[in-house]
């Protein structure tokens, strides 16, 4: 009888409806397995965009309810955004997009290269527009500082992945 009780209980929690729908968004969009991206070896140099080499691994997942899998990238083939010495720093986001026909492909969308600190990673309009519709999960942003006429440093952040946090809930 306990276990009707706590249903009830639950039912009447204030959180109990954003817990649901969050659940419901993660259900609907995550990683199954896999999907951390590392850098190939991007290079740069001044005039012209940061060649953007990140190798993929592996990766299951779920995008609008839709199962998926993607076979491992090494060395993607991406133009990133023109760094120079007034716009040093950068971001591109990598994203997981699903077609219309249920295809599934990695993609990468620029953000705007910026002063020193001040660059942003893409927004999710931004990434819409990129991307040309709303069936997508970012796993990644890539941040590029130029250090050199010819040097960059990559930082990857793996962490931007939808995840579902249950004790946010508690």
């Amino acid at each position: 009888m306990s276990y009707w009780n706590d249903i009830r209980e639950a039912r009447n929690d204030p959180y109990f409806a954003d817990y649901t729908e969050e659940m419901a968004m993660f259900l609907r969009n995550h990683v199954v397995e896999g999907g951390f991206v590392s850098n190939g070896g991007t290079a740069h140099a001044d005039g012209a965009g940061v060649d953007v080499d990140l190798d993929i691994t592996a990766t299951k997942t779920v995008v609008d309810g839709v199962y998926g899998e993607l076979s491992a990238v090494t060395d993607s083939a991406h133009t990133g955004p023109t760094l120079s010495a007034g716009a040093p720093d950068a971001y591109v986001a990598v994203v997981i997009k699903k077609s219309a026909a249920d295809a599934f492909a990695f993609d990468y969308v620029n953000g705007a290269a910026a002063a020193s600190g001040a660059a942003a990673v893409p927004t999710v309009s931004e990434i819409d527009t990129e991307v040309g519709h709303e069936d997508w999960i970012r796993i990644a942003d890539v941040k590029f500082v130029r250090t050199g006429a010819a040097a960059v440093t990559v930082t990857l952040d793996n962490t931007v992945r939808p995840v579902f946090d249950a004790a946010s809930h508690s």
